[in-house]
């Protein structure tokens, strides 16, 4: 049996996933990879929504796409046309099975289910110990989060979601538009938004956001999921098919300062969410696929992973201003979405704005709050 391998990849999630498909897509070259979980996954543990302009190799197992968004609050209601944009979903079981056959077809990947006991490396090699075996590789990319961080003067909030996959007994939803943000819930100290992601006219995906640190009892979400779903969407007969829960840092620390010199951070314990939004699953591709490009190329992957980021300012700004208290997520996404199209908002959210573009977003949200929160940023670097 093989124990050294030329790449350990430590997690099968999304990132971990997205990195051997993108190594085995694009890499002609021969090499051993070696892709550890404890289990294989097989259910619908999540559902990744994003924008996205033409389309991609995972085309096949969108589940469905929006022309149209819609955001509320108290004081704006838009529906929004996103073109050249669409919003798209795709379940996280489609996309594991897609991965898992696309891996089983290229004999340079071996895949094994044991627990991750702990990495070490030294001059040579890195040693992953498991609970059946020692394996040993020249690099190894780690999706696995750190248990205790000390976020210093780093921003952070987790966002926690649950979400119930509901069926109605009429026709009630819009298969080409999704509720991007619907914060006319009750908001109290956190930030809290519904968002509905419509199959067809009879089912939909009804999920909760919060950003805060205290994570709630069950109770607590499905009170305010059965509350949306008959006051708000005015459905009284339903059936749950499905629910998922899940929970995302959303935080500016710099997780790339833990990379050493054979062992690299990827996923959310690489830092690739979106600090200022959670959003995470286009980003992570588009990483994944630059690390793949490097490997295969034998380039530095440090110029992928540690690549500076104006962007993470921009986060910690906003970060600063609603966990401080200054303003809250309800204002500030208003003001964006009451003055300035759903494009540049996209744009802006995947970090490819300029910096006109950049004033003219920070314009939008409450300017005292924001300026305020800026100076306090820079006081800090």
């Amino acid at each position: 049996m093989t124990t050294s391998y030329d790449y350990i990849i430590l997690g099968a999630g999304c990132a971990g996933l997205s990195l051997a498909y993108f190594l085995s897509k694009q890499s002609q070259q021969q090499f051993r990879c070696l892709l550890i979980d404890k289990d294989l996954k097989q259910m619908n543990d999540r559902t990744w929504s994003f924008w996205q302009k033409g389309t991609s190799e995972f085309e096949t197992i969108v589940e469905n796409k929006y022309s149209h968004i819609r955001f509320l609050s108290s004081s704006v209601e838009k529906s929004l046309d996103i073109a050249p944009y669409q919003y798209k979903m795709i379940r996280s079981k489609a996309f594991y099975q897609f991965i898992w056959d696309t891996l089983k077809k290229d004999k340079r990947f071996e895949i094994l289910f044991d627990q991750v006991l702990g990495v070490q490396e030294n001059e040579n090699e890195c040693i992953v110990r498991l609970e059946s075996r020692e394996v040993h590789t020249s690099m190894a990319f780690s999706s696995i989060h750190f248990k205790d961080i000390h976020y210093g003067k780093h921003q952070n909030v987790l966002q926690h979601f649950k979400g119930w996959i509901i069926e109605t007994e009429e026709p009630f939803f819009d298969p080409s538009c999704a509720t991007f943000m619907d914060f006319k819930i009750k908001q109290l100290k956190d930030v809290r938004f519904m968002y509905v992601l419509p199959s067809n006219e009879n089912s939909a995906l009804v999920e909760l956001a919060v950003f805060s640190n205290e994570i709630w009892s069950n109770d607590d979400y499905d009170e305010v999921l059965k509350n949306y779903i008959q006051q708000s969407l005015k459905i009284d007969r339903f059936k749950i098919l499905e629910d998922e829960f899940g929970i995302i840092p959303m935080t500016t620390y710099p997780f790339e300062k833990h990379n050493s010199n054979r062992i690299k951070y990827i996923g959310t314990a690489g830092g690739w969410v979106k600090a200022s939004s959670g959003y995470a699953f286009t980003r992570i591709l588009s990483k994944a696929k630059l690390l793949a490009e490097a490997l295969d190329n034998r380039r530095n992957v440090d110029e992928v992973l540690t690549a500076k980021n104006k962007f993470r300012f921009f986060d910690q700004v906003f970060l600063n201003a609603i966990l401080s208290g200054k303003t809250n997520g309800e204002e500030v996404f208003s003001g964006l979405f009451k003055g300035l199209p759903p494009q540049l908002i996209f744009k802006f959210l995947d970090e490819k704005t300029n910096l006109i573009e950049n004033i003219r977003l920070f314009t939008g949200p409450p300017t005292w709050a924001f300026s305020k929160a800026f100076f306090e940023e820079i006081l800090v670097r």
